[in-house]
């Protein structure tokens, strides 16, 4: 079994927030029988390539950013990449980071018949604060590396929780957001989100 997780030891110093949203339903990763079949070396080869260059962004390691992107990416019959979609937003530099990775995959791509579009998602996790999932994965990890202010999945569920029972829907939101980042496919997120935003 592939090991698809890379590790960094860092320290992380405070958390902020950018909007998140619910997930599409409809995500359904497609990421090894896509690589098996139009990647030089398949799931293998863009591991290689993935844990050879990939950074956890110093600005996402600083604000405490966790959480599960997800990324379609669309590969042209001459197999070069020819677009980089985000599909959730989880910030501080992470797409950033995500689109140098996988526009190094140049040359790297086999010709196809037609275009390739690659759905696969993409945990940043901090050790001790949130287990994320993903087709792949980078932890920062160590001594020191979730720092002061970081706060676990736990408790900003317990802050979202104590936001709703005080009426502080606002407040609500934004916890719900970032448990969002962490995990877009949780039923009870999204079903709170949508409560709190007036959604149906």
């Amino acid at each position: 079994m592939l090991n698809r997780t890379i590790l960094f030891a860092f320290f992380l110093l405070s958390f902020t927030a950018t909007h998140a949203q619910p997930a599409d339903s409809s995500f359904v990763s497609n990421f090894d029988a896509v690589l098996e079949e139009h990647f030089e070396g398949g799931v293998k080869g863009l591991l290689q390539h993935f844990y050879s260059t990939v950074k956890y962004p110093s600005d996402a390691r600083m604000h405490c950013r966790s959480g599960q992107l997800l990324v379609k990416a669309t590969v042209s019959p001459q197999g070069a990449i020819q677009s980089v979609q985000f599909l959730n937003k989880l910030g501080n530099g992470i797409e950033e980071e995500m689109e140098s990775v996988l526009k190094g995959t140049a040359g790297k791509w086999k010709s196809s018949s037609g275009i390739v579009e690659l759905f696969f998602s993409i945990g940043f996790e901090l050790e001790g604060i949130a287990k994320v999932n993903g087709d792949m994965k980078v932890v920062a990890y160590g001594s020191g590396a979730h720092g002061e202010g970081c706060e676990s999945t736990e408790d900003i569920e317990l802050k979202m929780n104590k936001a709703i029972g005080k009426g502080k829907t606002e407040k609500a939101a934004e916890y719900c957001e970032e448990l969002l980042r962490r995990d877009p496919f949780s039923p009870a997120y999204n079903k709170a989100y949508k409560t709190l935003k007036g959604t149906k």
